[in-house]
């Protein structure tokens, strides 16, 4: 009976005459006395006789038979764990594997076939993009009948994207590449470029569906042929024929939802999913001539979802009612940045994106390997031909982002990278002019990607810099920047306070937040600590170099003069800077007696009739407000008025995560929470905002980038620009 067995399975599969010997086989050890049928060796042959006759007559439910017999039979397999695919390596530098999805039906096991292929001449392939998933990735596929292991993630696209009857040819990352191998992993992202430019598509998968986001691709699939169907209106006619047309689709919106509230958090159950946050999904879309999006078994051009939520926000927002389907700050870069990539690479040929851009999007983005903020990106470097190294996973992190560093602003002929600085967090083995773009770190002190910056302390000033290699004073580093500017001022005081929260203010319900119509204000004691030391410092100081009254550079200072920015003006329509501050500062004098000198001059007659007013108006008239429960009075006294609350919303919106500090020339300003007194306030050409930087010896190290109030709009910028010195950056 055993060397039956033996025999039944060294044939090949198909054969039917393998199938009945086994089955014979099976037969024959019924025909033994009871006591030896029930033993345990004879059960075991019993059963794996069986197992070869299903495995052989019926391929097509052999997953399935298999998975039935694990559950509900548990005897010993003599066949060896399944033997694992292993990858060969390449034979040229232009190869690349296409996997070749065999037909099947949605839940049986998924067979594939790899093929070397060359990227100069492929075959038609499509290529997919998504999310790997959290660790471990150990669901497998079988590749040429070898298990091989990927994640959830990767299984449930390809169930999607699998034929009933045909051969389906694809690209994909966890498959194609050996990701065992460090060197085949650099070379093909070198390549990923070319993989993606060259797919005749590029499936996006957004992961599995939900009855809402169902919802929300088909509705947003029926508003874009709205948008095309109004197209062919009159120009003075398609704003109103587009807003009719909304009105429609939103009865059939009311009638799933019930109302808009609801509506918003249904479409972010598409526009919240983890592909937007990932930083290899922006090469692999921007290099892509179609990219179709796939939400579980519905489909829209990926265009179309961009278009079609960015324009029901427009057109919400211009006929007077709220913004409608809201999105997150992720998915909103694909409208507003990334599409400007796409265009640039497949439409229209321009270049609106710096490198710097990049790598200050990609510094927001989540990836596995800090060193793939970089090298995700190298596709879309290539394009753009920017001279920066192939990826190199041997290398490490620093060098990585030195590499990366370099490259931008030799290509750019920019500094702006330095204004992403800032030693708080940086790597110590990194250079000071080096930012950690593997960190996410937004600050009112720096400029905002892809939009012209609203201050300009060096004049509109070119870009002066060389990187030394071997000089008679400068020894070789590759390590050193040299750039021209000048030495402004010295740092005197810095504050200690700062305000540093981590959590979103969409966290409406924490206890912590205060909800006033449209505007958030916070109640946190160690915000009102901050802002009272600010002003006891401020109010110390001697007329200020503009001329300006104390109280209204201080107004500017700690809201980085964020008005300038048209997001403010939107936030808060009619909000008055100067009125809102004088309530606010009012508010902070109430029951203190630290604030004197310059701040309070011109309103030292009227604090004590605020105070009067304001504890008559809560029906308190007579109570002494003391330091025991001051706070309590200032954040209600805040609360009276509007402009006092959007203020106080924008302090903490400009002001967080950096501090406040004085100068040796009487200046005020704001800078990164690395800073110190002694530090020196620099402007460089070509940079729009003030840099803080340490002496160490003859050279600077970078601090991070500040706001001075005074010089922003280039007050202290040299007229004669001879008077500019070499400044040494290490």
């Amino acid at each position: 009976m055993y060397f039956a067995m033996r025999r039944s399975e060294s044939f090949e599969p198909k054969s039917h005459r393998n199938a009945w010997l086994a089955l014979a086989v099976a037969c024959s050890a019924l025909l033994l006395p009871p006591h030896h049928i029930f033993s345990q060796p004879s059960l075991h042959f019993l059963f794996l006789s069986i197992y070869h006759f299903f495995e052989i007559m019926s391929l097509n439910s052999k997953g399935r038979f298999q998975r039935w017999l694990s559950r509900h039979v548990s005897v010993k397999n003599t066949k060896s764990a399944p033997t694992r695919y292993e990858h060969t390596a390449f034979e040229d530098e232009t190869s690349i594997r296409l996997l070749y999805l065999q037909p099947g039906s949605f839940e049986d096991d998924i067979n594939i076939k790899l093929k070397v292929v060359s990227l100069d001449n492929p075959p038609s392939y499509q290529a997919l993009s998504y999310v790997w998933g959290p660790p471990p990735h150990d669901t497998p596929v079988f590749c040429h009948g070898k298990e091989l292991l990927v994640s959830e993630s990767c299984v449930a696209a390809l169930r999607r994207l699998r034929g009933r009857y045909r051969v389906n040819v694809l690209w994909i990352d966890a498959i194609c590449i050996d990701q065992s191998s460090i060197k085949e992993r650099g070379h093909q992202v070198n390549l990923m470029g070319d993989v993606y430019s060259k797919a005749q598509r590029t499936w996006i998968w957004l992961g599995e569906s939900t009855s809402e986001s169902d919802f929300v691709m088909d509705f947003l699939n029926k508003y874009s042929d709205v948008q095309e169907k109004v197209s062919s209106s009159p120009p003075s006619r398609q704003n109103k024929d587009l807003w009719r047309e909304i009105r429609k689709l939103k009865k059939e919106e009311r009638m799933r939802c019930g109302s808009d509230s609801e509506a918003e958090s249904l479409v972010k159950s598409v526009t919240d999913r983890s592909w937007f946050e990932r930083v290899w999904t922006v090469q692999e879309y921007t290099l892509s001539r179609d990219a179709q999006a796939l939400c579980g078994g519905k489909v829209i051009v990926f265009s179309r979802l961009l278009e079609s939520v960015q324009s029901i926000a427009t057109q919400r927002m211009t006929n007077g009612e709220p913004t409608y389907l809201p999105y997150t700050s992720c998915f909103q870069a694909y409208q507003a940045n990334y599409r400007q990539i796409w265009e640039a690479i497949h439409v229209n040929g321009i270049e609106r994106v710096t490198f710097t851009d990049l790598l200050i999007e990609g510094a927001q983005l989540k990836a596995s390997d800090p060193k793939d903020v970089v090298f995700g990106l190298h596709g879309i470097f290539q394009k753009f031909r920017v001279a920066v190294p192939p990826p190199d996973y041997s290398k490490s992190i620093e060098d990585v982002l030195t590499e990366a560093t370099r490259a931008a602003i030799l290509h750019d002929k920019s500094l702006s990278a330095l204004l992403h600085c800032s030693n708080s967090r940086a790597r110590d083995s990194l250079p000071s002019w080096v930012p950690d773009w593997s960190v996410s770190e937004r600050s009112a002190l720096r400029p905002l990607p892809l939009n012209m910056d609203y201050f300009n302390t060096s004049r509109n000033s070119r870009a002066s810099f060389y990187f030394p290699d071997e000089d008679i004073d400068l020894p070789l580093s590759p390590n050193l920047l040299v750039v021209q500017g000048v030495v402004l001022d010295t740092l005197t005081y810095c504050a200690r306070e700062a305000f540093v929260w981590e959590n979103k203010p969409e966290q409406a319900k924490n206890k912590n937040h205060v909800r006033e119509g449209n505007t958030w204000h916070f109640e946190s004691t160690a915000v009102h600590e901050a802002l009272e030391a600010w002003l006891s410092v401020a109010s110390k100081l001697s007329p200020y170099p503009t001329g300006e009254t104390i109280a209204q550079a201080l107004s500017r200072t700690v809201i980085v003069e964020s008005y300038r920015l048209l997001g403010p003006r939107v936030l808060y329509p009619g909000f008055d800077v100067s009125k809102g501050f004088s309530h606010w500062l009012e508010s902070f004098r109430l029951g203190s007696s630290c604030v004197d000198g310059d701040l309070a001059d011109d309103q030292k007659a009227s604090s004590k009739i605020f105070e009067e007013e304001f504890l008559k108006e809560i029906g308190q008239e007579g109570v002494e407000i003391t330091d025991t429960n001051r706070k309590s009075y200032v954040m209600l006294s805040v609360g009276r008025s509007s402009d006092a609350l959007a203020f106080n919303h924008l302090i903490w919106l400009y002001s967080r995560h950096i501090r406040f500090f004085t100068t040796e020339n009487g200046y005020m300003g704001m800078g990164m929470l690395g800073i110190e007194a002694g530090d020196k306030v620099l402007l460089i050409a070509g940079l729009t905002r003030p840099l803080i930087a340490r002496k160490v010896g003859e050279r600077y190290r970078v601090v991070g980038a500040a706001y001075v109030h005074g010089i922003m709009d280039g007050e202290k910028w040299p007229a004669d620009e001879s008077e500019l010195v070499d400044i040494v950056f290490e």
